[in-house]
């Protein structure tokens, strides 16, 4: 026997949601996500703190204790 057709507005509400769950479908492997590159023009506060934590570190680490003269010792 034939199903007879009942339009979606008419339908109970976890027929509606029945019928939308088949009608999607999944992304599969593509990430839906739109992705843009960072502006290079915009200030990075994290970029700009870890240049500095690492320009002081490599100071410290790169003196050189036998530029010191003699009298200074």
């Amino acid at each position: 026997m034939d199903k007879k057709h009942i339009p979606i507005e008419k339908r109970s509400k976890k027929a509606q949601q029945d019928f939308h769950k088949e009608q999607r479908n999944t992304w599969g492997v593509i990430n839906p996500v739109t992705r843009k590159p960072p502006n290079p023009k915009a200030y990075n506060r994290n970029k700009n703190r870890h240049k500095v934590n690492k320009d002081s570190m490599s100071d410290f680490l790169l003196f050189d204790v036998t530029s010191i003269p003699d009298s200074y010792l």
